[in-house]
């Protein structure tokens, strides 16, 4: 008999921890000024830990993004309900990724882009989402790649194209 209860509750524990567990908390922060609070949402799963921070009845704030391992893995704001403003991404190494203003939910403004081992692989201007002006792209050893001139995610005129040891090989016009 006692084999038997072991055995049932055995396999459901088995059961219960093979399910995939999402977990929602919430927390308040108060000024000490009688008209400013703050709420906090915390989202954890396997994948991501989210933390958003807001004023009730707002639908802006900031969020942190995190790697499970604990790594931050993107942080900005939001404005009625959309990503706003600055924002920052990383590898889950804790390297940066990309920065750069989001603003209507797309790329805006002056943008850099990072390789995983932190330097620099691309920056230029986005508008309205789209690759827009003067552009350079690096080599991981840092090294200028190429540079050029893009009008909505098409390159334009003379584009400039190097080894990886900096030496110029071909000038190209689109």
């Amino acid at each position: 008999m006692k084999v038997k209860h072991f055995t049932i509750i055995f396999f459901c524990l088995i059961t219960l921890s093979s399910c995939e567990w999402t977990t929602t908390r919430r927390g308040r922060n108060y000024d000490p000024s009688p008209i400013v609070q703050s709420e906090s949402n915390y989202f954890l799963n396997d994948t991501s830990i989210y933390v958003f921070d807001y004023a009730p009845g707002d639908v802006g704030g900031s969020e942190k993004n995190y790697y499970p391992n604990g790594t931050l893995k993107s942080e900005g704001n939001y404005n009625n309900g959309q990503p706003s403003g600055y924002w920052k991404f990383y590898y889950d190494t804790g390297v940066p990724k990309k920065e750069g203003n989001i603003n209507n939910n797309q790329f805006s403004g002056y943008w850099k882009f990072y390789h995983p081992n932190g330097r620099l692989r691309a920056e230029g201007n986005f508008n309205n989402g789209y690759q827009d002006g003067y552009w350079k792209f690096y080599y991981p050893n840092g090294i200028m790649e190429s540079e050029g001139n893009f009008n909505f995610n098409r390159k334009r005129n003379h584009w400039k194209y190097y080894y990886d040891n900096g030496r110029l090989y071909a000038i190209i016009r689109y």
